[in-house]
């Protein structure tokens, strides 16, 4: 027989064409598809694998912006350019909060079918060099004592924390991936209960 590949670009298509026999393996699934497959029992086999999904803040020193060229610092969209001068997650205490803030434990039972590892490093467990370290488990409150401590207040009664006149109000960009949409508006209910106002931004994959 002869092996048919054909790549589709979208795990939802790739596996339509795989249970109408126009594809013979479909492979590079994420978490998020297994329960789109779970009808096809033993043809379907989950094996691991050293992808993983995370939040990367973006800290770039606001000193470093070339507003001619559009670079450097944070966030340039409009959306979030009410906030203030500055980088809200320059500050170590925004991103310690925001690690406290997200239930990652909800993502994987909401989102991935409970399947993954939640991780607290993206370093391989089998690596030489691993360390393992202490997660950052769900504690909104604790989060909130974080800022607090660091002069994150909502001082207007807006349900906004600011400091030294800079709101916080973060983009979160991403890939227009179902899972990874669906996940960013769990992050931002979870960001606005500790005071943190997030703006979700999904982006064609062409165009991260």
């Amino acid at each position: 027989d002869n092996l048919i590949w054909k790549w589709y670009g979208d795990a939802d298509l790739m596996i339509a064409g795989y249970k109408a026999g126009e594809v013979d393996v479909a492979t590079d699934l994420q978490d998020s598809d297994m329960p789109k497959v779970q009808d096809l029992g033993d043809a379907v086999s989950a094996v691991p694998a050293l992808t993983y999904e995370f939040l990367r803040p973006n800290w770039s020193d606001v000193s470093a912006v070339d507003d001619a060229k559009g670079t450097g610092g944070c966030s340039h969209n409009p959306a979030v350019q009410d906030r203030g001068t500055g980088c809200p997650m320059a500050d170590p205490a925004m991103r310690e909060a925001v690690a406290y803030a997200i239930d990652k434990n909800e993502i994987n039972t909401r989102l991935l079918g409970g399947t993954v590892q939640v991780a607290n490093t993206n370093i391989s467990p089998g690596a030489w060099f691993y360390a393992d370290q202490t997660p950052a488990t769900f504690d909104p409150e604790k989060a909130k004592s974080i800022l607090e401590a660091a002069g994150w207040k909502d001082r207007d009664g807006d349900g906004v924390r600011e400091k030294n006149g800079l709101k916080a109000k973060i983009e979160l960009s991403s890939t227009t991936r179902q899972v990874r949409i669906d996940t960013l508006a769990l992050v931002s209910d979870w960001l606005k209960d500790v005071g943190i106002e997030a703006v979700s931004n999904p982006v064609d994959a062409t165009n991260i």
